[in-house]
């Protein structure tokens, strides 16, 4: 939520994209930007394709909003830009911290040992600063 306030303060618009089981954004109450298990494959591509930038964490839709054209922002915590999984169009970008336990877990199946310690310097402001 605290992004989303910086994107708003900001006057930008945005949208949540995604399938969880727990949606991220407006848990107490749906939102109509939170399109979380609300799009398909084919309406999620389009979606990215009109999307001015995709700010997401190492996952299918990073993959996506590469495969459309659309500049990524990419925040890798467990994982690692070293593993070769990462957006690499002209206007992509990771952000990501170099903690001496990550990366620990290629596909995030492991519980974190150290207190989510790779994702604590990747703050909401942080990623404004880099937008």
């Amino acid at each position: 939520p605290r992004l989303i306030q910086l994107l708003e303060k900001k006057g930008w618009e945005w949208f949540i994209l995604g399938q969880d089981k727990n949606p991220y954004c407006c848990l107490h109450h749906k939102h109509e930007r939170d399109l979380t298990n609300r799009t398909s494959l084919p309406r999620t591509l389009a979606l990215l394709s009109l999307a001015q930038r995709l700010i997401t964490t190492d996952s299918g839709p990073m993959h996506l909003a590469s495969g459309v054209g659309t500049p990524v922002t990419a925040l890798f915590g467990p994982t690692a830009k070293g593993w070769g999984f990462f957006p690499a169009g002209p206007h992509d970008m990771v952000l990501e911290d170099p903690t001496s336990c990550r990366p620990c877990s290629r596909h995030g199946g492991q519980a974190c040992q150290h207190d989510l310690r790779c994702w604590q310097g990747i703050t909401p402001e942080r990623v404004m600063l880099a937008l």
